[in-house]
C-alpha cells in the first residue's frame, strides 16, 4: 500500500436500512479515514439514489434486497434468508480488507460469517447493540426459547472469539456480554446518542411518546388519561397507532430529524416506556437505550422512564434528568410526575448541566475513530 493511500473498510449493516442512525454514523465517521464500502438493506423496487450521499466521498454503496414479507414463518425465514447471506459472503469474499465491520451477525452463517471474515481481513469490529441470543427468533416461549438462548450463546461467544475489537451500548450491557461468555475483548462504548441538541424553546404542558408501539402499553394509557385530566396534552411524535385510540391526543406523523427535535423540544416530559416481547425479563428491554431516550433529552425534555429500564434508570438517578416510575401503579406514577412539573425548574436545569452528554459531537467521533483505526 502507498504511503497515505486509505485503507479498505467493509461495513456490513445486514438488514439495517441506509440511513439507520447508528450504522450511518460509523460510515459517516468512518469514511473519514477509511475507503468505506457499505453493505445495508433495501427493499424490492425502492429507489435507491447515491446523489443525495455525495458528502460521503470515500464510500462505495453495496446495496442488497431484502423481503421482509417473505420470513412470515420460522421456515420461510430461513429459505428467503439464505440467498441473501450468500450475497453477503461473496462481497466479503471479494477481497482482502483492511477491516470488517459487523452490525449484526450473519444468521444462516452465524460463525461461517465471521470465519470467513477473519480470512479475507486484518481485523473485525462487531458493534454488538442488541443482546443476540435473546433478540434472535425472541417470538419463541418455553422450553424451545430455552434451547435456543443456550445455543445462541455458545454461537455468540464464537464470534466474540473471532471478533478483535467491540462497540457496545453500554457498561452495564458490557458486563452482562462479558459474564456470560467469559469473554473479554478490547471495546468502546457508543450509546444511541442524538444527533444535535434542539433550540432552547417555550415549554408547553405537554407529555410526547416518540415512535411506535410494539406490545403491552395498557398501564401506561391509564397514566396518559390521568395526565390528561390534570391538564396535560398528550401527542404522538410518530404515525398513527391504535394504540392510543382510547386517550385524546395529537399525532404528528412521520417527521424529518430536525423537525421531530423540535416537537420534542417543546414537550415538558417524553414518556419512554415499551416491552418488545411478553418477558418482562427481557434483557433487550432491561439494559437498552434507544434513541428516543437521547433524542428527548438532547432537545430539553426530561423524560419519564419505566423502573424496569435499569440503564436508563441509572443515567435518570446519576443526572436528576427525568422521572422514573412504575406504570402499574398508576396513583404513585401520577404523584411523581405533578411533582415533578412543580419544580419543573430544577429539572431543566439539571438537563442543561449534563446535556452534551447525550449528543454525538466530535469529542466522541474522534474517540471512535482512534479506537477503529
Amino acid at each position: 500500500m502507498k504511503k497515505n493511500e486509505k485503507k479498505n473498510i467493509l461495513i456490513i449493516g445486514y438488514t439495517h436500512p441506509k440511513h439507520d442512525k447508528r450504522v450511518i454514523r460509523t460510515v459517516e465517521s468512518l469514511c473519514k479515514h477509511y475507503n468505506v464500502f457499505y453493505q445495508y438493506a433495501v427493499s424490492p423496487g425502492e429507489k435507491d439514489s447515491e446523489q443525495e450521499d455525495i458528502f460521503l466521498g470515500n464510500v462505495k454503496f453495496l446495496p442488497l434486497i431484502f423481503d421482509p414479507a417473505k420470513e412470515s414463518t420460522m421456515i420461510k425465514k430461513f429459505t428467503a434468508r439464505r440467498p441473501f447471506d450468500k450475497k453477503l459472503l461473496l462481497i466479503i469474499k471479494s477481497r482482502k480488507w483492511d477491516a470488517i465491520y459487523f452490525h449484526h451477525f450473519c444468521q444462516t452463517f452465524p460463525v461461517g460469517a465471521f470465519r470467513l471474515a477473519r480470512k479475507n481481513s486484518d481485523k473485525i469490529i462487531y458493534d454488538v447493540h442488541e443482546n443476540h441470543p435473546e433478540n434472535f427468533l425472541n417470538t419463541l416461549h418455553g422450553v424451545m426459547k430455552k434451547i435456543k438462548e443456550f445455543f445462541m450463546w455458545k454461537v455468540f461467544k464464537k464470534q466474540l472469539i473471532l471478533s478483535d475489537r467491540l462497540v457496545l451500548l453500554s457498561e452495564d450491557f458490557k458486563k452482562e456480554v462479558f459474564s456470560k461468555t467469559g469473554v473479554e475483548k478490547p471495546y468502546f462504548l457508543m450509546p444511541n446518542y442524538a444527533c444535535m441538541k434542539a433550540a432552547d424553546v417555550k415549554k408547553e404542558k405537554t407529555v410526547v411518546y416518540v415512535g411506535k408501539i410494539t406490545r403491552g402499553f395498557e398501564s401506561e394509557i391509564k397514566i396518559i388519561k390521568e395526565l390528561v385530566r390534570h391538564g396535560f396534552k398528550f401527542r404522538v411524535i410518530g404515525s398513527k397507532n391504535e394504540t392510543f385510540n382510547t386517550v385524546e391526543h395529537e399525532c404528528t406523523g412521520f417527521l424529518p430529524y430536525g423537525m421531530m427535535m423540535q416537537e420534542l423540544s417543546k414537550a415538558s416530559f417524553s414518556i419512554v416506556s415499551y416491552s418488545t416481547v411478553s418477558d418482562s425479563g427481557y434483557m433487550n428491554d432491561i439494559l437498552s437505550l434507544p434513541h428516543k431516550y437521547y433524542d428527548s433529552l438532547a432537545a430539553g425534555t426530561p423524560v419519564i422512564v419505566k423502573n424496569s429500564f435499569t440503564t436508563m434508570c441509572n443515567e435518570v438517578r446519576r443526572y436528576g434528568c427525568g422521572i422514573i416510575i412504575d406504570v402499574h401503579d398508576v396513583p404513585a406514577s401520577i404523584n411523581k410526575i405533578l411533582k415533578a412539573y412543580e419544580n419543573y425548574g430544577s429539572l431543566q436545569q439539571n438537563l442543561i448541566n449534563c446535556i452534551d452528554n447525550f449528543v454525538w459531537d466530535k469529542e466522541k467521533e474522534e474517540q471512535f475513530i482512534n479506537f477503529i483505526i
